[in-house]
């Protein structure tokens, strides 16, 4: 079963976020496909295949990290993993937003907003 969850995380103080990061939080070395596209007139702003390392002892995932993506308009931020799951969300990078986290896990893939 494939399951996208979503999640914010609201007080943060951050500097410098980057628009989209993308964090392998299993145990063995994933590839995925990652592709934002504006929601208003489905102009393609992300095109990317990556592939992560694992996650070793207790530190967080590797991650991909991509800056200037989203603009104020709304975007559809949509992460395949071979032979894993996917997920969907839609993403404005806003005053409020600071970014958007996206963590793999084995059996599903959770999106997080961060806010400021």
């Amino acid at each position: 079963m494939m399951v996208a969850g979503v999640g914010s995380l609201s007080g943060c103080s951050m500097g410098n976020v980057d628009d989209i990061t993308v964090r392998n939080e299993t145990e063995c070395e994933i590839t995925g496909e990652i592709t934002v596209t504006r929601v208003d007139d489905s102009k393609q702003l992300l095109d990317d295949t990556f592939t992560l390392a694992p996650v070793e002892g207790v530190l967080r995932g590797t991650k991909k990290q991509y800056s200037n993506v989203v603009g104020a308009e709304t975007a559809r931020v949509h992460v395949t993993i071979r032979d894993g799951p996917e997920g969907t969300h839609e993403f404005t990078d806003s005053a409020d937003s600071r970014g958007l986290d996206v963590e793999v896990h084995p059996d599903a893939i959770e999106f997080d907003v961060v806010v400021s």
